[in-house]
């Protein structure tokens, strides 16, 4: 997201975080990097952390990739506020399958992602536009 993001010249900032036990400052699952590399896309420097509290104030949104991760974001908020932050990645609340027990899956769930990526971006600048002419 953070390549078409800088692609489109917008000053937006991206993150990721992890919601359950993670190894702090671990790389991106090899089969992961190696997809993105394959589409133009480098992904090996980012690194694992833990979402926290700080985040949920920190940015306009909190997009999670299923349901699981998005109650654990939803209890960790402490505010309607924060909770208003959170959804679903995919559209109509649909979860993003997870591939770490599949070889095969790594490239379609990536294409799906880059999919949704893509048309988040539209529609989050056609919403930052109309805030914007408010």
């Amino acid at each position: 997201m953070r390549q078409l993001i800088e692609k489109e010249n917008l000053k937006w900032v991206v993150a990721s975080a992890a919601t359950g036990p993670v190894c702090e400052g671990e790389p991106a699952d090899p089969r992961s990097v190696n997809i993105a590399r394959q589409y133009g896309y480098d992904i090996s420097n980012q690194r694992v952390r833990k979402l926290t509290l700080e985040m949920l104030d920190d940015f306009d949104l909190i997009l999670t990739m299923d349901r699981n991760n998005y109650n654990v974001v939803t209890e960790l908020a402490n505010t309607d506020k924060q909770r208003k932050k959170v959804s679903l990645f995919l559209k109509d609340n649909l979860e993003v399958f997870n591939p770490f027990h599949s070889d095969d899956a790594f490239e379609r769930v990536f294409l799906e992602i880059e999919e949704r990526v893509k048309s988040l971006i539209q529609e989050l600048k056609l919403k930052q536009s109309a805030t914007i002419l408010k």
